[in-house]
């Protein structure tokens, strides 16, 4: 695992203006990790929908993570947790991880690492994207109203929405 400080997921609530009435809104998300590598660093930011398309494009059998590793990583940052999706996320989604040196960042799944450890898990199916799919999934500035509008455009289709 590559050591690093404190991160966030976070998910952009869309302008209702630019959604059909009849859409349910709850499934129009825009998923971004932020990554700080090293204290006073600058963010990095990733499109974890992307990730996932680019996942379901490039199938691949997942890998497996150590749960006592992730625990341990996630405790040391302290990654913020919604206990309530804790308890009833399903764990046999894979997580979703990019290669960082001799290891990876995990941008998707944290809640499914809470939820292994409090199981009892000792691993846990985990896709690591490669280091060129990591590049297609980075994002320079996640509040560049240009780039929210492309993401945005690319999530309806994900979910066969025409606005």
């Amino acid at each position: 695992m590559a050591t690093r400080t404190p991160r966030r997921s976070t998910v952009c609530e869309v302008d209702a203006l630019l959604i059909p009435e009849d859409c349910d809104l709850s499934r129009v998300r825009l998923e971004t990790y932020e990554w700080i590598p090293t204290e006073g660093a600058p963010p990095v930011y990733w499109d974890v929908d992307a990730a996932k398309r680019i996942l379901a494009a490039a199938p691949r059998p997942p890998a497996r993570a150590w749960v006592a590793e992730l625990w341990a990583e996630l405790l040391a940052t302290a990654h913020p947790l919604t206990w309530a999706h804790v308890a009833e996320v399903d764990i046999s989604t894979p997580l979703i991880a990019l290669p960082a040196g001799p290891g990876y960042v995990l941008i998707d799944g944290w809640h499914r690492v809470a939820r292994a450890r409090m199981m009892g898990r000792a691993s846990l199916p985990i896709w690591v994207l490669t280091a060129d799919e990591a590049e297609q999934v980075r994002v320079a500035d996640p509040a560049d109203p240009s780039v929210l509008l492309s993401r945005l455009m690319a999530r309806l289709t994900d979910l066969a929405i025409t606005p």
